[in-house]
């Protein structure tokens, strides 16, 4: 996998593990099945039985390899976002950095199509934020001018990583701050989620 320009070593370190271990359990199951197909006498329906479990277990994993690779990808295509900017895939990921905060919010909407999942799952990789700022998320743009009905408490400057699910497959994310020289940074991803929980929760 090649990587975009720019994205931290820290996101860069954070992908392969889950790839190396698929690769290594692929490889071990491959030889599981290798090796009863050279030493076991298939003589038996029950030792066919155990066969068939084991090939369906291998591409099971295969199929999960591959989930897995896509939610990695979406980190390395790090979009740049503005305030009031629109996102309408079903996965992707952000970028924003802001040299000021001149009217002391920014907000940007993501919206995924409903029928490809039960909410939306938001990876924060890095809140580099005032100690004042908080990052909330609303259903909505309307809610989160009005403060009001937000999913989840708000999150402030963080030095680990945050990912929130919610219930919804349209969010507005609003970033506020009342010091309006400071510089902000923080970047994440977000993907369509198939979870079936009905309330937003953070996972820290």
């Amino acid at each position: 996998m090649v990587s975009s320009p720019g994205v931290s070593e820290s996101l860069r370190y954070r992908s392969y593990p889950g790839n190396y271990l698929c690769q290594s359990f692929l490889s071990q199951a491959t030889c599981s099945i290798r090796s009863l197909a050279e030493f076991v006498p298939f003589r038996s329906f029950n030792m066919w039985k155990i066969a068939f479990c084991a090939i369906f277990c291998y591409y099971a994993v295969c199929i999960s390899c591959q989930e897995n690779d896509e939610d990695i990808d979406l980190i390395f295509e790090n979009k740049n976002v503005s305030c009031g900017q629109y996102l309408n895939k079903t996965i992707g990921s952000f970028h924003l950095a802001l040299p000021s905060l001149s009217d002391k919010t920014c907000n940007w909407t993501i919206e995924v199509p409903p029928k490809n999942s039960s909410g939306i799952k938001l990876f924060f990789h890095f809140l580099f934020l005032h100690e004042n700022d908080s990052v909330t998320i609303f259903k909505d743009c309307e809610s989160a001018n009005n403060d009001s009905l937000s999913l989840i408490d708000p999150l402030h400057a963080q030095n680990g990583s945050v990912t929130v699910f919610t219930a919804e497959n349209s969010i507005c994310i609003k970033l506020s701050g009342s010091d309006t020289s400071y510089v902000r940074k923080f970047e994440g991803g977000y993907t369509a989620s198939q979870s079936k929980k009905k309330k937003s929760f953070i996972e820290i």
